[in-house]
């Protein structure tokens, strides 16, 4: 009733729970895209990120499945991306990364994820982190690498604490090992209980280099 009325964010609540079948509504692809479309029109940013999403991950659930167009995604990522949207910087980020709608172009992908972590986004950071931890994009720094896994860490942002873990175990970035901070960030991601069967899947994709599944199961 409020998003009809008019309230933005409500918009984009009903936008998102018609994308994934949330908040007690049935999926549906043409209710989202109705949805982050009217929270355009009323000037709302994150609309585009909404509908760079939606494009970006399909629908195949619902009424009318939708399926995935990269090249939509990315204007609608680059219109919220131009209007300072982290979210959207972010998946500007991602599309530049994988070759989706877009070259691929690691120089571009940390660009805009740099644009997004500016924002505090922690999936920008994380990224932007991996980034720097591979040399890809921009040169390999394990100290940029572990600020930003960090900076991501310190909003909740789970792989962060698994490669946080993993560098601390290591010793990248730092003169030794220390296991008892990796041991701390090991703990973090079974405590925080998100470490699922979904997530793990995220992580084997990103690591297997498909950066498609990786984004859109994450």
């Amino acid at each position: 009733y409020s998003a009809d009325k008019g309230d933005t964010q409500s918009k984009m609540i009903l936008g998102r729970a018609y994308m994934f079948g949330t908040r007690g509504v049935e999926q549906n692809a043409q209710m989202s895209e109705m949805y982050f479309n009217r929270a355009i029109e009323a000037g709302e940013a994150a609309g585009h990120g909404g509908l760079g999403q939606l494009y970006a991950q399909g629908v195949e659930g619902g009424p009318k499945p939708l399926a995935r167009n990269y090249t939509r995604a990315a204007i609608h990522f680059k219109k919220g991306a131009d209007l300072g949207h982290p979210v959207s910087q972010n998946g500007m980020g991602f599309l530049y990364m994988g070759g989706h709608g877009v070259p691929v172009n690691y120089t571009e992908a940390a660009r805009y994820f740099r644009l997004a972590a500016d924002l505090s986004n922690p999936e920008a950071q994380y990224n932007l982190g991996v980034l720097y931890l591979n040399g890809e994009g921009v040169p390999r720094d394990p100290m940029k690498a572990l600020k930003y896994l960090q900076l991501a860490s310190q909003q909740g942002q789970i792989l962060a604490h698994y490669q946080l873990g993993n560098m601390y175990n290591d010793g990248t970035g730092m003169q030794q090992p220390n296991c008892l901070m990796a041991f701390k960030f090991y703990k973090a991601v079974c405590e925080k209980g998100a470490w699922n069967k979904r997530i793990g899947e995220a992580y084997d994709a990103y690591m297997n280099g498909d950066y498609t599944t990786a984004f859109l199961e994450y």
